[in-house]
């Protein structure tokens, strides 16, 4: 929950800080420091439920839903802006977002007929490749480092994303062939 409390800071701080030419050091600094520590918090979660064998149905709704606040919402706003569109072009973001809504209606229908749907490996990579992205963003641009690197890291964001997307529409199809082959007996 304190991953979601973070998430209208950044969005704030990004809304009244970030769209100028040259942002602030509340963008350039804080804002990826926000998100680190966010993202960082997710990670102990994550590592805390498996170790002390605490995972919850709540838990388990909300940790990507607020995987896909923070995230997404970062990368809408760094599309948004001026400084960062050219590292962050609107066409990855929509495809990024496009596959975040069709996993998160797949993985509703896979949960309602009772189908295994956990994280994949090719998840967690989309996750930690997306994660790097919009901590880097930032600071790329208050380093002066060349836009070209921000522009590499979201490029490889979006392939871990399409990729893992369609592995999770394939798991999912498998899936449904025994159902189909049991309904038509």
């Amino acid at each position: 929950m304190s991953r979601l409390a973070l998430a209208p800071v950044v969005f704030v701080l990004l809304s009244l800080h970030g769209f100028t030419d040259d942002p602030s050091d509340l963008v350039v600094f804080v804002v990826p420091l926000l998100l680190a520590l966010a993202l960082a918090t997710d990670a102990l979660d994550g590592w805390l439920a498996r170790r002390l064998e605490s995972t919850t149905v709540f838990g388990s709704v909300i940790d990507p839903l607020v995987d896909k606040v923070v995230i997404m919402g970062s990368l809408v706003y760094l599309a948004a802006m001026q400084w960062s569109s050219e590292m962050v072009p609107t066409w990855a973001v929509v495809a990024m977002l496009s596959r975040e809504f069709l996993i998160t209606g797949i993985r509703g229908e896979a949960e309602r007929r009772g189908l295994s749907f956990s994280a994949s490996i090719y998840g967690k990579v989309k996750t930690l490749t997306q994660s790097i992205a919009i901590v880097c963003i930032p600071l790329f641009h208050r380093f002066e480092i060349t836009p070209d690197a921000g522009f590499a890291l979201i490029m490889l964001a979006t392939i871990a994303t399409v990729y893992s997307g369609i592995d999770y529409v394939i798991k999912f199809v498998r899936q449904l062939r025994p159902e189909a082959a049991t309904d038509a007996a």
